[in-house]
Formats: structure tokens, sequence, C-alpha cells
């Protein structure tokens, strides 16, 4: 079983296109585990990403820029 910093590490470095054989062959060791860590993550940002457009002021758009630049 892979340790799940080590699983959440690999599917953020595919996420931003850096990632390596070694982390594409974690994501394999438990299929399911990746599956259901990458769904929890989804649905972390998502909820971020709500509660970033309920905020006011300046801020708000870059904060809700950086989440959905994060959701891609």
């Amino acid at each position: 079983m892979v340790p799940t910093r080590e699983l959440e590490a690999a599917i953020w470095s595919i996420t931003d296109g850096s990632a390596s054989d070694e982390h594409l062959a974690l994501l394999r060791v438990d299929e399911h585990a990746s599956l259901t860590l990458l769904e929890r993550l989804i649905v972390e940002t998502e909820d971020d990403v709500a509660s970033v457009r309920r905020l006011g002021g300046g801020e708000r758009d870059q904060v809700l820029n950086d989440f959905l630049d994060t959701q891609q």
C-alpha cells in the first residue's frame, strides 16, 4: 500500500505535467485507493472554489483564478 502523501504528490505531479514514470507507477499499485484519493481531491478543490467565489474584496479574483488553475 502506498502512503496517502505519496499518492497525493503523484496526483499533483500529473496535474502540473511533471509526473515521472515512478509517479505513474505509484497510481497503479492500488488503483482503487488512487481513484478514491483523486475523487476526494476533486471534491475538496470544488468546495474550495465555491468558498472563494463567496469572498468579497479585491483579492477574490486572484484567489479564484488560483483555484481555477488548480482545478484544471
